[in-house]
């Protein structure tokens, strides 16, 4: 299932957007991601953020995939959607895995058991444009620069990203 429109929209009422991104610098290995929760409103409702290391920029995709399911299980988000900007990731959520390279073997069957007891769940590719408040979160996140409190009291430049995808539903 894939979306094709460039901006970012709201889920239908009674489901939950995810917004999933992960970001890689190749020199250390470090990886931050983020975890954007919207409601059907577009408001910011839920997220998370965190650093750790991985082998390749398409594992930290499929960890961050992982951990936004993880999210939303724990915190009874089961009804909704989970956008990605990497294509190859919803490709390999929805294959039978056989090709994925090596170091996604348990992050994909992780993946696929969650949306397996989850049926209300699904991951979709998004464009960019459409992530970018995802993308700002796991940037900040990887370099250290993400206030503890961010979902409570977003940065400035966090809350004009959400502005922008959904103006009605500013949080400032």
């Amino acid at each position: 299932m894939a979306s094709q429109n460039p901006i970012w929209s709201p889920p239908s009422q009674g489901l939950w957007k995810l917004n999933v991104d992960a970001s890689y610098d190749s020199k250390s290995g470090k990886v931050g991601y983020g975890v954007i929760i919207r409601n059907y409103k577009g408001c910011l409702v839920d997220g998370c953020a965190a650093i750790f290391t991985c082998l390749s920029p398409l594992a930290a995709e499929g960890m961050a995939i992982r951990e936004a399911l993880l999210v939303a299980s724990r915190r009874g988000f089961t009804a909704g959607v989970v956008e990605t900007d990497s294509h190859l990731m919803v490709q390999l959520c929805s294959s039978s895995g056989e090709n994925a390279p090596w170091e996604l073997e348990v992050v994909l069957h992780d993946i696929k058991f969650l949306l397996s007891s989850y049926p209300s769940l699904s991951v979709v590719y998004v464009a960019r444009r459409a992530n970018s408040c995802a993308h700002w979160v796991a940037n900040q996140s990887r370099i250290g620069r993400l206030v503890s409190r961010w979902v409570a009291n977003p940065p400035h430049q966090l809350a004009m990203l959400l502005a922008q995808d959904f103006p009605s539903c500013f949080v400032s």
